[in-house]
């Protein structure tokens, strides 16, 4: 194989691998961006179980204060049972002292429901805590793979370019040329293998002759239908 066709081909495989860390580098701060968010969302969840507890703690202190006003009436109702003169006012204190004590009961109960209920979110808020602490664990772990793969990329992508720009050094100005406007116009790919006379980069049947000529080592062959350079590869390993 011509010298020429061979720096074309190693600026190919960089080209290459330039784009596909290119595309591996889009790719991180998609994840990053979700790994985020979604750890957002788990704090989110967590607070908004706490809110929840807090909220029953106050209903519970506020039900507890009522239960207070409603046992001071019920006290200062039975401590007048002796001062009535009429049969008409005890009935109606009577009736006071029941209502009293059926507020007093009805607020016990709903105080002893939401004991049940703080004492059921409480188990619940400590199992999600744990569960979002291993997950943030997770996801910070996995925050840092990704940096250190972003690191590990960029320097990559540096050795690349500097072994680009040796190579393409060593390729004369006009293939140069038409390397880099094939390559602009057929999505980065410049330099195809043909293969049982068919380009690798179109699928088109190049002329047999064209064909023929690869075969014994033409220089700088390029396909008539998408103008990509083409090499074979028994011709390369024959000149390896």
């Amino acid at each position: 194989m011509d010298s020429g066709m061979r720096y074309l081909l190693e600026l190919q495989r960089l080209d290459s691998r330039i784009a596909e860390i290119g595309k591996l580098r889009e790719r991180i701060p998609q994840e990053l961006t979700r790994l985020n968010e979604e750890l957002e969302a788990e704090k989110r969840r967590l607070e908004q179980a706490r809110e929840e507890l807090n909220s029953l703690k106050l209903r519970r202190r506020r039900k507890e204060k009522d239960l207070e006003v409603e046992t001071e009436k019920l006290r200062k109702a039975q401590g007048r049972i002796f001062e009535v003169k009429t049969n008409k006012e005890y009935q109606a204190l009577l009736k006071e002292i029941e209502a009293a004590k059926k507020a007093n009961s009805d607020l016990e109960e709903e105080i002893l429901l939401l004991m049940d209920e703080m004492d059921r979110r409480t188990e619940e808020l400590k199992s999600l805590e744990a569960e979002v602490a291993e997950r943030e664990a997770t996801i910070s772990a996995r925050k840092k793979e990704l940096e250190e793969k972003m690191a590990k990329l960029d320097s990559e992508e540096a050795k690349v370019q500097l072994l680009r720009k040796e190579v393409a050094s060593r390729i004369e100005p006009p293939w140069m040329g038409i390397y880099e406007r094939v390559a602009r116009s057929r999505g980065g790919l410049a330099v195809v293998k043909v293969d049982g006379g068919i380009c690798q980069g179109c699928y088109v049947n190049i002329p047999p002759q064209l064909y023929n000529e690869i075969l014994k080592g033409k220089p700088m062959a390029q396909c008539p239908f998408c103008q990509r350079f083409l090499y074979h590869e028994g011709t390369l390993e024959e000149h390896n």
